[in-house]
């Protein structure tokens, strides 16, 4: 889901190159994305 970040502008070498607390944010807020998503679309989250 990387590629959200890199769509918005986010440049890939910044995200490739960020700290591991950066890369854990990132993660985590892709992740709560998605659970925010399925759930508008009828889903259950994880």
């Amino acid at each position: 889901m990387i590629h959200h970040y890199v769509q918005r502008g986010h440049d890939w070498d910044k995200i490739a190159s960020a700290s591991y607390n950066t890369k854990i944010f990132l993660m985590a807020s892709m992740e709560l994305a998605a659970e925010e998503i399925s759930k508008m679309f009828g889903g259950k989250g994880r």
